[in-house]
């Protein structure tokens, strides 16, 4: 999951001419292995350098990048996973050095993958990747606006009870 964010991330940093710094896109995700699909749906809110994932099927996770942290909230679990985040990963920034392969899809290498992206009207539309063992991950953003948010959405929210994870 923490790649799946970084590599979010790196993507909408890198590479064509961004003229927002913040956006909201329900999205779905599929992960492709050789025998299954496994299906995800859920909302990302997008604000320059810190972004909020709401995964609300098949089960719901919360996943915060603020400014130096990753938060994975499982609430099924009752356990949230804390990550280091690298001074690379700045979103917006970052999406500058792709490279472009057609009027709409973008190329971008980073961790030993191609990644690919899609655009229409300025907006991301579609990310493809190979994962580390041969899974296509595609993420499919739909219902995209810009648009400006309360900073506290961006502010990981969890009960004290459920277990913490410090993960490098």
């Amino acid at each position: 999951m923490k790649h799946i964010i970084l590599i979010f991330m790196i993507i909408l940093s890198y590479g064509f001419d961004i003229k927002y710094k913040s956006f909201e896109s329900d999205f779905n995700q599929s992960v492709k292995s050789e025998n299954k699909i496994i299906h995800y749906e859920g909302k990302v809110f997008v604000d320059n350098n810190l972004v909020y994932w709401h995964y609300i099927k098949p089960i719901e996770k919360k996943i915060w990048a603020t400014n130096d942290k990753i938060y994975v909230y499982e609430p099924d679990l009752e356990q949230v996973t804390i990550y280091q985040k690298s001074n690379n990963d700045n979103f917006f920034k970052l999406l500058k050095t792709a490279k472009k392969i057609d009027k709409n899809t973008y190329l971008k290498k980073y961790d030993n993958k191609n990644i690919y992206f899609k655009t229409k009207n300025d907006l991301i539309t579609k990310i493809y990747y190979k994962d580390k063992i041969d899974n296509l991950v595609t993420l499919n953003f739909y219902n995209v606006e810009k648009k400006e948010f309360n900073s506290s959405i961006f502010q990981p929210k969890y009960p004290d009870y459920v277990d913490t994870i410090y993960s490098k």
